[in-house]
């Protein structure tokens, strides 16, 4: 993943997450707390990257919010490595 002002690579600089409680069935995950990343170029910009959970648990389609009070930026449903 390249820098959108300079072309430079990205580097994973830290990870993030909130904490907020939530309630999922008996056997499922549907946490909807924000995971993001912090990527940054050697020439300083940056970049908040949220990804949207989902339920691990087969056949169960739960996905969390595509958007969240805590960032701007829609989040992905999977990280671009």
């Amino acid at each position: 993943m390249n820098c959108n002002i300079c072309g430079l690579k990205l580097k994973l600089k830290e990870e993030m997450e909130t904490y907020v409680g939530y309630f999922s069935p008996s056997g499922h995950d549907h946490d909807d707390n924000c995971h993001t990343r912090l990527y940054i170029c050697d020439n300083g910009h940056q970049y908040n990257i949220s990804k949207r959970n989902k339920c691990s648990t087969p056949g169960c389609d739960w996905k969390g919010k595509e958007d969240c009070f805590c960032h701007v930026e829609n989040k992905v449903d999977e990280w671009s490595e």
